[in-house]
């Protein structure tokens, strides 16, 4: 598994790439007026989340999206990161970054995050992910 970081101080904050593209990153990246105020507005909450942690976050930034599977989502607008918790100090690793259209969390990105979930906990354990720079990523 591909993964680089989004956020780092006391705590880590990473995405996963999906050959070499970042979801996350590219959804931040967009040209798009509504999501690039949506994106500025996920930056400055993962860089608060990396340094002060999830236990001083508001409560509203964030919540289960699948308790039986440990998915969460971050919250801005209607639109939703989706995430779950590391290992160490990597305490978020975000997969994607949808727009909420009903009332329950969008089913097909919590499976891809319950995939992603698997691979990065089995890639742990056979110490297989690699970090990729800043650079190295579209």
């Amino acid at each position: 598994m591909r993964i680089k970081t989004l956020a780092s101080d006391r705590f880590v904050i990473v995405a996963v790439l999906v050959g070499n593209v970042c979801p996350v990153e590219s959804f931040i990246a967009s040209r798009d007026k509504q999501t690039r105020v949506v994106g500025a507005g996920f930056v400055q909450m993962l860089n608060y989340i990396a340094e002060h942690g999830f236990q001083a976050a508001p409560s509203h930034w964030s919540h289960e999206a699948n308790k039986e599977l440990g998915i969460y989502e971050l919250i801005k607008g209607n639109f939703r990161l989706f995430y779950f918790k590391g290992i160490g100090n990597q305490i978020a690793v975000c997969s994607d970054v949808t727009r909420k259209a009903g009332r329950k969390a969008d089913s097909a990105a919590v499976q891809k995050a319950a995939k992603y979930k698997q691979e990065y906990f089995d890639a742990q354990e056979a110490n297989t992910i690699t970090w990729v720079e800043n650079d190295e990523a579209e």
